[in-house]
């Protein structure tokens, strides 16, 4: 993709969501330009593509803690879109795929009441979200 292409994209995702330059956006706009050729629809796929955009390594993110940006809240984004967009998946074995120690079923029922109470309250996060959920859907195409 040339310069003026991605500038070109840049500018009318900015004015499509009302956001200002950040580096933030940058790194969205990357995502969804770059990290999608041949991609499906994989809990591992949705893992990397949560980690990419919240610069946060894997193994942090499955790291057993309660460090809210390095691992809490990409863990919370991770299980609500594979709960969204992977079927047939049991609660467990969203949880076993999303941390070291397998999580209850109920901390992934909780991440993702978080993550939709979120949506609602938080301009931030629901952009977020939609830009996730672009990505997801390009791999569908």
């Amino acid at each position: 993709m040339k310069a003026e292409e991605y500038k070109d994209i840049l500018n009318h995702y900015m004015y499509r969501f009302k956001l200002e330059h950040t580096d933030e956006y940058h790194n969205y706009i990357k995502l969804k330009y770059f990290y999608t050729k041949n991609s499906e629809i994989t809990v591992d796929n949705i893992i990397k593509l949560v980690c990419e955009g919240e610069k946060v390594d894997i193994e942090d993110m499955k790291r057993t803690g309660r460090n809210r940006n390095l691992n809490i809240q990409p863990r919370q984004i991770a299980s609500y879109l594979i709960t969204k967009h992977i079927k047939g998946l049991t609660l467990e074995s969203i949880g076993k795929a999303l941390r070291n120690e397998p999580l209850d079923h109920a901390t992934v029922i909780h991440a993702n009441k978080t993550i939709n109470n979120l949506i609602d309250t938080d301009k931030r996060m629901k952009n977020k979200l939609i830009h996730y959920e672009d990505i997801i859907k390009a791999w569908k195409e």
